[in-house]
């Protein structure tokens, strides 16, 4: 055998051996531990009632449910494609590029705070913030069965 897969194999088996002790000493109380009596081991049930309901003007990025465009996602891009104009100065400097847009569908399911996440020219950017702009009302996100802000960022490709 190779001495190379001999070192290999009685390293690994090493391992192996070693694992037990290592897991006994992570699972196993030690002598100096103390074990905490009933009346300090903390519900869940007590630990759900201190979390703080989702305020109103906190905006999250993941909610239970997501904010919806009317008709879905290809919907979504169908209207940016549609409703995108090429900017004549952008054909003419032949700029082509993707911009991310970043906005805020609020807790009424307008769109909200458009901003450039990413952009390729500010000329395709202002095109771009144009037509988010001009997006019709969403299904706002929902937190806890109550609508919340919540951050949604879009591609626009020229």
């Amino acid at each position: 055998m190779n001495i190379r897969k001999t070192f290999k194999v009685v390293a690994e088996s090493a391992a192996l051996l070693a694992l037990p002790i290592i897991f006994e000493s992570f699972v196993q109380p030690r002598v100096d531990e103390k074990i905490p009596s009933s009346d300090e081991i903390v519900s869940l049930s007590s630990v759900s009632d201190s979390l703080k309901a989702v305020d109103d003007s906190d905006v999250v990025f993941i909610a239970e449910v997501m904010p919806a465009f009317p008709g879905g996602d290809t919907a979504l891009m169908n209207y940016i494609n549609k409703n995108v104009n090429y900017p004549e100065a952008a054909k003419e400097n032949d700029l082509h590029g993707k911009v991310y847009v970043q906005f805020i569908i609020n807790v009424n399911g307008e769109v909200a705070n458009p901003l450039v996440a990413r952009g390729v020219d500010p000329i395709l950017d202002k095109e771009a913030i144009r037509v988010v702009q001009s997006m019709p009302k969403w299904t706002p996100g929902m937190q806890r069965g109550k609508p919340v802000k919540v951050s949604y960022v879009v591609p626009v490709t020229f």
